[in-house]
């Protein structure tokens, strides 16, 4: 799981957190169940200037990307599911 911090920067990109920083590796229980305890991440606004941006505003949409929290879900013998849950 990783998401944005509350600022709305990953820590890869445009912030002064360590690396790595509100990204994490979990792992279940025999039942499936994890529990994970983090911030909120807030919304953020992707640069205007690339290829997204113009086709957001090509299609009406603006650049603001909703609080979401990004996840990898891994299994032996299963497809990898990557998600995003959002706020």
């Amino acid at each position: 799981m990783w998401h944005v911090d509350a600022d709305g920067h990953y820590s890869s990109h445009e912030s002064a957190a360590p690396p790595y920083n509100l990204r994490g590796r979990f792992y279940t229980d025999e039942n499936g169940f994890f529990e994970v305890e983090t911030i909120v991440p807030s919304p953020y606004t992707i640069s205007e200037n690339g290829p997204l941006a113009e086709l957001l505003h090509a299609v009406g949409q603006n650049t603001t990307i909703p609080a979401h929290l990004n996840i990898i879900l891994k299994r032996k013998g299963y497809e990898t599911l990557i998600t995003q849950v959002f706020f």
